[in-house]
């Protein structure tokens, strides 16, 4: 299953984040920033979202195009 999940690096969404990848999920992981050395590099995309912006609350509105993994 492909998941967004925000809050990925708090410390909720970095054991959320750890379950998904071990159930092999296809993830987007977005926060402020990426956490380092989180163990999981490799299993999950990152995308910066500050919620408190204009530009990253457009992209979380967007509808996703066609052409998206996340639609397929």
């Amino acid at each position: 299953m492909k998941i967004l999940l925000a809050g990925a690096f708090g410390n909720l969404g970095i054991e959320i984040l750890r379950v998904l990848s071990e159930g092999g999920h296809e993830i987007i992981a977005a926060d402020l920033k990426e956490k380092e050395n989180n163990g999981l590099e490799g299993k999950y995309t990152f995308r910066a979202i500050d919620a408190t912006t204009s530009s990253s609350r457009r992209w979380v509105s967007q509808p996703l195009p066609r052409s998206s993994p996340l639609t397929t």
